[in-house]
């Protein structure tokens, strides 16, 4: 009964693997295998205590290498002991094999193309150089002690350590495009490419997270919807091209206004929204409200050296309140249409009974009213 529970979970823990996991486990694989190849290759061409020396360090570097994948986040003392074995088997393996050790380079170009997948750089290159110095010692030594023709061991050592360099280098250039191109696309799927600001798909995730943590840390947070004032009128008198003008001018407003932790969103055509952290009350969310309409209201130039004068509605919500995500945004959401009736360019907070306003701050975008689009 075990092992068929076993097996019907297997799919979902598989599922949950992490990248780093599959990166591990698939280093695992290829160190584990070149160990082998390392082991065959000493035990058919390496004679007496070179073989049994080159066999025991090929096992205990496969056992290191095992202990290390088996742990999420090895610690130093399991890299210290990969690096260390990993410089030892060279070592033994050329005073076993001696012109022979060229038949061994393929095998340290993928150990070191392991290391490159599962180490970070400062360490691979750190094991890098510890390969290089066990390979090359002991050639130096057969030369100098024991009278050997210079040219076999410098040219398979040369060969040796030179592949091994490429290949490292090879795999940490082709890691390091790979991880700009992660970052970028995971930049492009969660931020508004006209605005910059995040999107609706990265904030609708995020503001659950923010919830959660308001309810754990009992310090509430605040949702904002701001919606620009007759924004379609400005497209119909000054075109689209003005109007996207002031929706990126808004856009700076609002994250000039936003503070550390807070997160600002293109929540949808003409609408943003500002998901606040650390909002003690109604007051203090009502305040942080006008704040922010009071900074999006003013001219905004436009091509041909045109003003518009904009000003936002804004309705807003405290967690306290409305401690799911649908609720605190349709709460918002109410509240701004609220702000949208009682004449625009003012804002309403979920309980909060009066609205505040900026008398000075002009009550209507360029050209005629209409409903909010």
């Amino acid at each position: 009964m075990a092992d068929v529970m076993i097996l019907r979970e297997l799919p979902t823990r598989l599922a949950e693997l992490s990248r780093s996991d599959l990166q591990r486990s698939t280093a695992a694989a290829i160190g584990v295998g070149m160990g082998l190849v390392a082991l065959a290759v000493a035990w058919f061409l390496a004679e007496g205590t070179g073989r049994l020396a080159t066999l025991a360090i090929a096992a205990a570097l496969i056992a290191a290498q095992l202990a290390v994948v088996a742990r999420r986040e090895p610690g130093t003392l399991e890299w210290a002991s990969v690096m260390l074995l990993q410089a030892a088997v060279p070592t033994v393996a050329t005073f076993a094999l001696g012109d022979h050790l060229l038949v061994l380079t393929p095998v340290w170009i993928v150990y070191a193309v392991w290391a490159a997948l599962l180490f970070p750089m400062r360490l691979v290159l750190v094991a890098t150089v510890w390969n290089a110095a066990g390979i090359a010692t002991p050639s130096l030594l057969m030369i100098y002690r024991e009278g050997m023709d210079p040219v076999g061991p410098v040219a398979c050592g040369a060969v040796t350590i030179g592949s091994m360099l490429m290949a490292v280098l090879s795999v940490q250039v082709l890691a390091v495009a790979q991880r700009h191109s992660e970052a970028r696309s995971y930049n492009e799927s969660r931020t508004d490419p006209m605005t910059g600001l995040f999107n609706r798909r990265h904030t609708d995730s995020a503001l659950h997270d923010e919830l959660r943590l308001a309810e754990r840390t009992g310090r509430p947070c605040g949702v904002l919807l701001v919606d620009i004032d007759h924004f379609k009128s400005v497209n119909d008198t000054h075109g689209h091209a003005a109007g996207d003008e002031v929706l990126t001018t808004v856009a700076r407003r609002i994250l000039g206004r936003a503070r550390s932790g807070d997160i600002p969103t293109r929540w949808g055509g003409e609408e943003f929204m500002l998901v606040a952290r650390d909002i003690p009350d109604h007051r203090a969310l009502e305040s942080l409200a006008e704040d922010v309409r009071a900074s999006c209201a003013g001219t905004v130039r436009v091509a041909n050296g045109r003003t518009i004068s904009v000003t936002v509605s804004v309705g807003a919500a405290l967690s306290v309140n409305f401690p799911a995500t649908t609720a605190i945004v349709e709460a918002a959401d109410r509240c701004l249409y609220e702000a949208k009736a009682a004449g625009r360019n003012c804002t309403r907070v979920a309980g909060v009974a009066r609205a505040l306003t900026d008398p000075s701050a002009p009550r209507r975008a360029a050209g005629t009213g209409g409903a909010r689009t």
